[in-house]
């Protein structure tokens, strides 16, 4: 056999098999990319104030401020969100 013939299987091979995994990775990115769906408030014993100092919903690293005076809302949690409300998925925002 021709080693030019071997030499550009070789490169038709190693093209396929780099569009295979680059398929691959982009359905994955794809599928990362899909939100999951939120959680149900009372899955979270979500309370639209709390009662634990320091733990309120604008002090979680989830919560996303309202604009315009509009209640809140959060990452993981279904629905408007208050402020100052509290659930069990709270995590605090890293300090600075």
């Amino acid at each position: 056999m021709d080693s030019s013939h071997d030499e550009g299987r070789r490169k038709a091979l190693r093209a396929g098999v780099t569009a295979a995994a680059g398929l691959g990775l982009a359905l994955l990115a794809t599928r990362a990319g899909a939100q999951a769906p939120k959680l149900d408030k009372a899955a979270v014993k979500y309370m639209d104030a709390s009662a634990v100092e320091g733990k309120e919903c604008d002090d979680c690293s989830q919560f996303v401020e309202g604009t315009g005076g509009a209640a809140g809302s959060c990452r993981i949690v279904a629905g408007a969100i208050s402020p100052k409300g509290h659930c069990i998925a709270f995590s605090p925002k890293p300090r600075r």
